[in-house]
């Protein structure tokens, strides 16, 4: 219960007490809510935008959008009011007036993955953005400077144990590839408006991961709309496009 009102985890029964990692590796709503409350939603803005949320990511398209990541001064400007409390506990999970596209979402994988360090998308086969930049190599990033690599081993060791020792990611594993990741399920009503409204509360499904855990080299992230829990749909979308990498690119050399 958060500010008068019940919050609910996937699993209804709770998890009990979890660790950041087992957090992570069940997919533990109550866990990040309480972290969330404890933050505060400019801390989760300031931290999201170093991990690469709410900014375009610069790739050699046209139209990209920078979503958004909501904080105190975009509520008084945008919407003329507060920011309430209890708003922050829906943003920690990824709901609420958050908005992410896949690609900022891939980006801010391969920023785990680089212990902090991140990856310019291009679409292209030229290694120079539209702007004249360069693109697809790994560069230092502010998150490599402000946040302890203890902490993102901490997160990838949590995204590996949710692929691979019966997290909610199991869909994704491939055997000695050493995938990490993690699930997610987007509402796009609120459990009690769509009990009010006797409709079925349906989740787009989401996985996001990479591989291998030590010296990456891919990154994989699924949304399947309308899709229902990111572990029943998009994990095992992502294993297969996993699988497929490793196939295509462990093959033995021929003489």
């Amino acid at each position: 219960n958060f500010y008068g009102r019940p919050f609910n985890c996937w699993q209804r029964g709770g998890h009990g007490v979890l660790s950041l990692i087992d957090a992570i590796r069940y997919s533990c709503n109550v866990y990040f809510y309480n972290v969330g409350r404890r933050m505060g939603i400019d801390r989760i803005a300031e931290h999201a935008k170093l991990l690469g949320l709410g900014e375009k990511t610069g790739i050699d398209l046209p139209g990209e959008k920078e979503g958004l990541v909501p904080t105190q001064e975009w509520s008084q400007s945008a919407r003329k009011t507060d920011w309430y409390p209890g708003e922050t506990i829906s943003v920690s999970i990824g709901q609420g007036p958050l908005v992410v596209t896949p690609l900022q979402v891939a980006v801010h994988t391969a920023i785990i993955a680089n212990r902090g360090r991140g990856v310019a998308p291009h679409l292209f086969k030229s290694s120079v953005s539209l702007q004249g930049q360069p693109l697809g190599t790994a560069t230092s990033s502010t998150a490599a400077e402000k946040i302890r690599a203890d902490l993102f081993e901490k997160v990838i060791r949590g995204m590996w144990k949710s692929v691979n020792e019966e997290g909610t990611g199991r869909g994704a594993k491939v055997n000695d590839f050493d995938v990490c990741g993690k699930t997610g399920s987007t509402q796009l009503v609120s459990r009690e408006r769509a009990e009010k409204l006797g409709r079925t509360l349906k989740t787009h499904s989401w996985f996001t991961g990479f591989a291998p855990r030590d010296n990456p080299r891919v990154v994989v992230t699924v949304l399947v709309e309308y899709g229902g829990m990111g572990g029943a749909t998009a994990a095992p979308l992502a294993g297969q496009l996993f699988s497929l990498y490793k196939e295509k690119n462990d093959r033995p050399a021929i003489d």
